[in-house]
């Protein structure tokens, strides 16, 4: 009852900063005032303030107002359950969406936005209050409709198995020049994106398959096999995403920007090896989610595997970049 009220108020308060965001950035000239000597004028009109060509402060209105409507429900004892594992359903995807923002200020940006940060905590306080208000209404919820978890799993799992197979393909085909031209950089931007979304519901379902029984999957090593190839996916996208792509489109547009000698075949020649690291963590994960009896065998052998797997395609992207694309620029 408390964190249901607490919740509110602090999505009020997100819903007055969204829009409060949403009505400077329409209004162009007026820069943001940034406490903290932050830049959030300059990350606020980024090309990271959309995702799927949505603004996300109006993402973040459409949250917070959502979580105000949401418990107020729940305060009146609507929804016998239903609304309360919606509720920790939609909080769990913003935090893990405001963690992915932060890490494009960090990482690929590298500036920072006060109020981009302050929205980033709400999300956190949210979630963190959802877990405890939730957890003892939505597992019993869970452990019954454990079923209906494991479809929507292994839907997550072939969604991105499937987005990382069509993303490497048009990387690959794009990379044959050498350049990633503005048309390209869009395209990929949107696999990526979607690559994002379906790793967030794999990440959401496997957590909402561990609550339902957590002490029965933490001797499952399918289970503990799928959480390590989700780092490698996460790794592997981040990596690119955030840093290495980034870069390499600033080179191939000709923005101004540090120039390092090499740069253009260094970015080619992370991408070739970085690469399968996503591609490889995500066919494991459908591996081990459409196979589970099957890899029934102990999380060493399966640790043992997945890095031996993951340095054969690492060593084989460099041979492929060193034996074709090197020449070809030498």
């Amino acid at each position: 009852m408390n964190e249901s009220v607490g919740i509110i108020f602090i999505a009020f308060a997100g819903f007055l900063l969204a829009v409060y965001l949403h009505h400077k950035k329409k209004r162009k000239n007026e820069p943001f005032i940034c406490p903290l000597r932050g830049n959030c004028t300059e990350v606020m009109h980024s090309d990271y303030s959309k995702f799927l060509g949505i603004p996300v402060e109006v993402l973040g209105m459409v949250y917070y107002a959502l979580l105000a409507v949401g418990h107020g429900l729940s305060l009146v004892n609507i929804g016998e359950g239903w609304i309360d594992a919606l509720l920790l359903l939609v909080s769990s995807s913003a935090f893990l969406f405001s963690l992915y923002l932060t890490s494009v200020q960090v990482f690929t940006l590298k500036k920072l936005c006060t109020w981009c940060l302050l929205s980033a905590l709400f999300c956190l306080s949210i979630f963190t209050l959802s877990l405890i208000s939730f957890t003892d209404i939505v597992v019993p919820l869970l452990f019954h409709y454990q079923s209906v978890l494991d479809g929507l799993h292994l839907f997550a799992v072939g969604l991105g198995t499937g987005i990382a197979t069509t993303t490497t393909v048009f990387f690959y085909q794009f990379l044959r020049d050498g350049r990633i031209s503005e048309d390209e950089s869009r395209i990929l931007s949107v696999l990526f994106e979607l690559g994002w979304v379906s790793l967030g519901l794999l990440l959401i379902f496997s957590w909402s398959m561990f609550l339902s029984d957590p002490l029965w999957l933490l001797h499952i090593s399918v289970f503990t096999g799928e959480f390590l190839a989700s780092l490698g996916v996460i790794l592997g996208t981040g990596f690119l995403t955030l840093k290495v792509i980034p870069k390499l489109y600033l080179i191939s547009s000709g923005q101004d920007h540090v120039h390092r000698d090499g740069e253009v075949l260094l970015a080619r020649k992370r991408i070739f090896m970085v690469g399968p690291v996503s591609l490889v963590s995500w066919y494991l994960t459908f591996l081990l989610s459409l196979f589970p009896d099957t890899f029934s065998i102990p999380f060493e052998f399966i640790l043992i595997g997945y890095l031996s797997i993951l340095l054969f395609s690492a060593t084989l992207g460099y041979l492929i970049y060193s034996r074709l694309i090197l020449p070809r620029n030498a």
